[in-house]
């Protein structure tokens, strides 16, 4: 699964991803009865819940925006601080590569146009009819349009399969450093996180030879 390749199409997903997640983020921020208002006191006092919701939403999309189409990623589980599976890779116009490593076994992935292949280790390349959806973790970040944020915690529905969970959906906290953007679900034991940046290798992702 890839992101539009249009820039167009893709700046009107996140500039109407931005426009939910604000008003979502709003609702959620200032949201609840009285008793809710009164436990919380200072807070709301000395913080505007819908001006951080607000910039927290446009920070978000403008990462969006920088991850659009030239990005890398490293998603990966672990139980109790030991790593059980990886997924790196990178998205340069479209196009995908990634490298899956659980225990010994790698399985790589390349993705070009609406094609794919897969090799086993060492092994040939081989057609596939499709890639894993954690090959292309923003693309699946692009879909979201569940999301709250409460306590300056900005949270996302998001597919469990993209971060490895055996689920439709998990709730992943996500934070957003600069052009970069963190998602961290945590589920039985099981923590699974997601690091998206832009990519530092521009190089064309082409046809396995």
């Amino acid at each position: 699964m890839s992101p539009p390749s249009s820039d167009t199409t893709t700046r009107r997903h996140t500039m109407f991803g931005a426009t939910i997640i604000a008003a979502s983020m709003i609702l959620v921020s200032c949201g609840g009865g009285d008793d809710e208002v009164e436990s919380r006191g200072a807070l709301i006092d000395s913080v505007d819940p819908a001006q951080t919701a607000v910039l927290i939403a446009d920070q978000f999309d403008q990462a969006l925006r920088a991850l659009n189409d030239r990005y890398q990623f490293t998603t990966t589980l672990d139980v109790n601080g030991t790593v059980v599976s990886q997924i790196v890779g990178r998205n340069i116009d479209g196009n995908t590569t990634s490298t899956a490593t659980v225990t010994s076994n790698t399985i790589d992935v390349v993705n070009v146009g609406t094609e794919f292949w897969t090799r086993a280790g060492s092994g040939e390349w081989a057609p596939a009819a499709d890639a894993p959806e954690g090959q292309d973790p923003l693309a699946s970040l692009l879909a979201v349009t569940e999301v709250t944020f409460f306590e300056d915690v900005l949270t996302i529905t998001y597919p469990g399969a993209a971060l490895g969970f055996d689920v439709d959906w998990v709730s992943a906290e996500v934070t957003v450093l600069g052009p970069s953007v963190e998602l961290v679900a945590v589920m039985e034991g099981l923590t699974a996180r997601t690091t998206l940046t832009p990519a530092g290798d521009l190089s064309t992702i082409t046809v396995p030879a």
